[in-house]
């Protein structure tokens, strides 16, 4: 893999494990080494001191915005009158850099030249944060995540570069399972005309809501029908959405990427003109609610967990991975719709589902060994008994910058200057973590990296319940907020009510419940404080950790 569209310097990469790759397209597994050779023709009398040559890796988020602007303008009869133009913002946001110095004043690996051919090999890590590489375009503009292996040679050799563009796949989550079960909801079933004819509750439980490309999701439907109008059909719909932004505009795409039916059963069957009455009586004289009690809401939980009305959700090899960057977001959520008669009302609920690298890439990198290939492919006319190859030259974690801020143009990130933007608050204060959070790649690596570290440790013990939401709060990925709230749990002395209050005040809706699971069992006066927590939970989220607050001594 590479190009040697020069006579100065040629750049050729290892090509990627061949057991990584969705669809066809082979990928680079964050966490894992690069490998590559420079190819270099020196010239005569050439020095050390002469030249550098280095080899840098790139990644960054990449948009074009389009938008439309008013421009006024005088016609051919002299009226003055408008028209839409189309117009283009441009955004950069470097993801991760990497430098390397191959050869040159500086390595040990290189003293005086003669005229010939050398071969400089390096190797560097891909860091393990780094999310998957994609291209998406719509609303008439694009976006990327995209990474580069760049080689650049300066000095009396001349200024040369070559580059080879990379395909990175992120590391696989941990494989648990992370389900949902979805909060039910009662919708009242109007016509038209505004007539009320009742009620619809339905819930479901969602087996995985963390997949990846070509998986499967499992979901199970509860339903039952208190109105007087049919249930036509009930399906599930995957939708991905995409947004991308400049400083003043942005572009948005949504669509539906895969659907699939229930079944229908006897309780989506509507009401008798007879029970309906005895529905409205009972609303009527504050027996049952409108919006739903609690025994209709067990009635539905029993049904999901006996999971007779489900069905599978295909995900397309070629959907994207969820990303939550400073210029792009990428999100997907399944849509359940309850389909009526026409002019009734189709009540829906959404969850929302994260897609990451697929289990069968976790599995390859169990499988595969990272260990250093054989010798790449020469240049064209080189002969291998007049190549002189230099030891190879690995880089440190010291080369290496990850996050930074968003720059306004359409011109290629200046890529000499490696310096991190250190503007902002720092040191070891909440102010300084949630601003490092908020330039991070992943808000979860940046955690576990200070929970790992020895400066912070006093930091994470003494957090008080206020500084534990506000952390929470920056962690963009809301599938990350329970891991999170777990591992900074683990580490805070006294982790109280009080903190798991404040975490359920924060994290998303979704992850409430998750959330609350994972840190139960740390809570120190959870038995004693348990009707504080209760008071933070609905009816709903009560009932789907019972079993939680049983197991509590």
């Amino acid at each position: 893999m590479g190009n040697s569209n020069s006579n100065y310097v040629n750049l050729v990469l290892s090509p990627p494990d061949p057991l990584i790759n969705l669809g066809g397209t082979g990928y680079y597994a964050a966490g894992r080494k690069v490998y590559g050779t420079c190819y270099v023709t020196a010239p005569e009398g050439a020095k050390a001191e002469d030249i550098q040559l280095r080899v840098y890796f790139t990644g960054k988020e990449d948009v074009c915005v389009h938008y439309y602007q008013t421009e006024h303008y005088t016609d051919i009869n002299g009226n003055r009158t408008s028209r839409q133009v189309s117009r283009y913002e441009y955004a950069k946001r470097d993801i991760c850099r990497i430098s390397i110095d191959v050869a040159g004043t500086g390595t040990p690996n290189t003293n005086d030249f003669q005229k010939g051919n050398y071969a400089f090999p390096f190797s560097f890590d891909l860091p393990k944060s780094l999310p998957t590489s994609m291209f998406h375009s719509g609303d008439g503009g694009h976006c990327s995540i995209a990474y580069k292996v760049k080689a650049e040679l300066k000095g009396k050799w001349s200024k040369r570069s070559n580059e080879v563009p990379i395909q990175v796949i992120a590391v696989p989550p941990d494989s648990e399972p992370v389900p949902n079960l979805v909060n039910p909801t009662t919708e009242r079933i109007k016509t038209c005309c505004c007539a009320d004819r009742g009620s619809v509750t339905f819930g479901a439980s969602i087996d995985d809501t963390r997949v990846g490309n070509g998986e499967e999701i499992k979901i199970d439907m509860g339903c039952k029908n208190e109105s007087a109008t049919d249930i036509t059909s009930v399906k599930a719909e995957l939708y991905e959405s995409v947004t991308w932004r400049g400083y003043r505009h942005q572009n948005f795409t949504s669509k539906v990427i895969a659907k699939k039916e229930f079944q229908k059963t006897d309780l989506m069957a509507k009401k008798e003109k007879r029970e309906m009455q005895l529905i409205r009586s009972e609303e009527k004289n504050g027996i049952r609610s409108p919006h739903g009690n609690d025994d209709l809401f067990r009635e539905i939980y029993q049904m999901l967990h006996d999971g007779k009305n489900s069905t599978i959700l295909s995900l397309p090899m070629s959907i994207l991975h969820d990303y939550a960057g400073s210029c792009i977001q990428v999100n997907h959520l399944i849509t359940l719709t309850i389909n009526t008669p026409c002019c009734s009302r189709n009540p829906s609920s959404s969850v929302v589902l994260n897609v990451v690298s697929p289990k069968s890439v976790e599995q390859a990198l169990l499988t595969s060994h990272d260990s250093a290939p054989s010798a790449p492919e020469l240049p064209q006319g080189w002969e291998a008994g007049s190549v002189f190859t230099s030891p190879s030259v690995n880089s440190t974690s010291n080369h290496t910058y990850l996050g930074g801020t968003v720059t306004s143009s359409d011109q290629e990130i200046v890529i000499d200057n490696f310096s991190p933007d250190m503007s902002g608050p720092t040191g070891i204060s909440i102010e300084g973590l949630s601003h490092e959070m908020q330039r991070s790649i992943n808000a979860k690596s940046t955690i576990l990296d200070k929970i790992g570290s020895r400066e912070w440790g006093e930091f994470f013990k003494n957090l008080s319940p206020m500084d534990y939401s506000v952390i929470l709060k920056h962690v963009a990925s809301e599938f990350d907020q329970p891991d999170v709230a777990f591992y900074v749990a683990e580490s805070i002395r006294s982790f109280s009510s009080s903190h798991v209050v404040a975490m359920l005040r924060v994290v998303s809706e979704s992850m409430r419940v998750t959330a609350l699971q994972k840190t139960l069992p740390l809570c120190k006066d959870a038995i004693v404080n348990k009707n504080t927590i209760l008071a933070e939970l609905s009816d709903w989220e009560k009932i789907c950790t019972e079993y939680d607050f049983s197991k509590l001594k």
